[in-house]
């Protein structure tokens, strides 16, 4: 996702990275209303493009992920907190979750 994002970033604002640069110039652009249009119908089509299987495969583990944290808040503080295995469900919950928001897993 994030490489669909730089792209239309470029092709549509004329911006060539999204990483902040830590100078005015370089992060601050002016734009005209009619980019940003385009750069929001490219996102919109992008995000439209999205197989049937894809969007299930997304509502599926959206659910897996709410469920294992049901479980993971349920089991917090118990005896099973010092468990290696319990720390391995939290840690892929959060990669999970990373991941699905479109950031490093």
């Amino acid at each position: 996702m994030k490489d669909i994002i730089a792209k239309i970033a470029k092709d549509h604002l004329f911006i060539e990275t999204l990483k902040q640069q830590g100078s005015d110039r370089l992060d601050f652009h002016d734009l005209g209303v009619w980019g940003i249009r385009r750069a929001l119908e490219a996102a919109h089509k992008a995000g439209a493009q999205r197989t049937p299987r894809e969007r299930q495969l997304t509502r599926e583990l959206k659910k897996l992920i709410a469920r294992s944290t049901d479980i993971i808040d349920a089991l917090d503080g118990t005896i099973c907190d010092g468990e290696p295995e319990f720390s391995k469900l939290r840690k892929a919950v959060s990669s999970a979750t990373k991941a699905l928001k479109g950031g490093a897993a």
